[in-house]
């Protein structure tokens, strides 16, 4: 609900999220998102005394945006719950128009009062202010810019010797993009770019798959995007933390490993 209330440059980026689903993934974001949620607080709280100095009116109980808002995100929210599915701000984008209609008759309703116009004219400039202050940190802050392919597949292919395997464990149309081909698998590349560098798409491969490999070789590179996409069988995690191979590069949604026959062996 941050990200509608237009706060998502204050709050935990998408990958953090998806790495921590969790109210622990908010604690380095309190302070700001506390700010936030202190002013919105204040705005309801103003918006309901207006609304009550004119009984007469009841458009804040009979907004029908509000309500549209309210039913469809519960029924997103039971679907969610019942198929163990998590949801972000981007799945129910399709409500964004009931919750600007909302905001906008309740604003526009309570402004035409006459009452606490200081508080008002005060809040407005706090919520201009909190916005700017996300909208900058959206701008240039790192951890907010999209996923880092470009990076990641010059990344690798940099570490990665003539002979060494490199297994990409992310989506195989953005990587194809960047010039990657991929071994054993049908893939039809979706884009006429010349192919820089055969690798192997090891999204979601089974555990066993990925220690057999692993023997093959001496030495390999692993480039690894969202693991509740690309890694759903936790093999590749597994391995990672089992043997305590180090992160040797990171991006945006990327890690990036040097891994070697040496540990699959133990």
């Amino acid at each position: 609900m941050y990200e509608f209330l237009g706060f998502s440059g204050i709050g935990p980026p998408r990958n953090i999220l998806r790495e921590n689903p969790s109210i622990s993934a908010f604690s380095p974001y309190l302070p700001w998102l506390g700010v936030a949620v202190l002013i919105m607080i204040g705005a309801l709280i103003t918006i309901m005394i207006l609304y009550k100095k004119d009984s007469a009116d009841k458009l804040l109980f009979i907004n029908p945006y509000l309500w549209g808002l309210l039913f469809g995100f519960l029924s997103f929210g039971i679907f969610a719950f019942i198929f163990k599915f998590t949801f972000y701000g981007r799945h129910v984008i399709f409500l964004y128009p009931y919750f600007i209609f909302a905001i906008a008759l309740m604003a526009k309703e309570a402004w035409l009062r006459k009452n606490l116009l200081k508080l008002r004219y005060i809040l407005v400039v706090l919520l201009l202010l909190t916005w700017l202050v996300s909208d900058l940190r959206l701008r240039f802050n790192p951890g907010y810019f999209k996923d880092d392919y470009r990076s990641a597949v010059s990344t690798a292919l940099s570490l990665a010797a003539a002979s060494t395997p490199v297994f990409w464990a992310a989506d195989l149309h953005t990587g194809a993009y960047y010039g990657l081909e991929y071994d054993s698998i049908d893939f039809k590349r979706p884009i006429k770019i010349k192919p820089i560098r055969k690798v192997y798409a090891a999204a979601n491969w089974p555990a066993e798959k990925v220690k057999a490999s692993m023997k093959s070789f001496s030495s390999a590179v692993l480039v690894i995007s969202k693991k509740d996409w690309f890694d759903t069988k936790n093999a590749w995690s597994g391995y990672i933390s089992q043997h305590q191979v180090k992160e040797q590069v990171k991006f945006n949604a990327f890690s990036i490993y040097l891994l070697s026959a040496i540990e699959a062996n133990n």
